[in-house]
């Protein structure tokens, strides 16, 4: 798999997390804050194990964020890489992707639904610049149009549950 980069943030969900950049991005939405990431050529080619023992230096972490570019365009590595994260390790996991919850469902990626059930929280929706928000309100998303999805409970109660956060990273509510 193309990895950009694997850095610590306070900003990619709740708590000190490490947030993998994935390489490449097929959607190229307008305005974007990653552009530099839409070549899948770039980054550094890693596996699975290589990205793990990466996690593994980082014990002071809550959780494991995945974006990029858009981590979905390497669907079969993110499905693999989610799932050694939630087996090996039992870390929260983010997935931001640019397709909607929807698309993920209707195989807009080969692999997207072997993704969902390792995931905990799915930061969906392409970023839209006319609806740029980077206040407390809208914190964790770019645009008021990209949604807080709480995967394993839409999942099991087949339906889709949007969930929130305060400006602290602790969950608000699910509807």
């Amino acid at each position: 798999m193309r990895i950009a980069s694997i850095i610590e943030s306070i900003v990619d969900g709740p708590g000190y997390r490490l947030s993998v950049f994935f390489s490449g991005c097929k959607l190229h939405c307008p305005q974007c804050h990653n552009k530099h990431l839409w070549d899948p050529a770039s980054g550094t080619e890693m596996t699975v194990d290589e990205v793990i023992n990466e996690v593994k230096k980082h014990r002071q972490i809550s959780g494991v964020s995945v974006l990029g570019g858009e981590p979905l365009n390497q669907s079969y590595e993110v499905a693999k890489l989610c799932k050694a994260i939630k087996k090996i390790l039992g870390h929260h996991i983010i997935l931001y992707s640019g397709y909607k919850y929807e698309e993920i469902l209707a195989g807009a990626e080969p692999y997207g639904m072997e993704v969902l059930p390792y995931v905990d929280i799915l930061i969906d929706g392409r970023y839209d610049h006319s609806k740029r928000d980077i206040s407390e309100n809208n914190i964790f998303r770019g645009s008021t149009n990209q949604r807080i999805i709480d995967v394993q409970r839409s999942l099991n109660e087949n339906r889709i549950c949007v969930c929130s956060y305060d400006v602290y990273g602790n969950l608000k509510q699910v509807v």
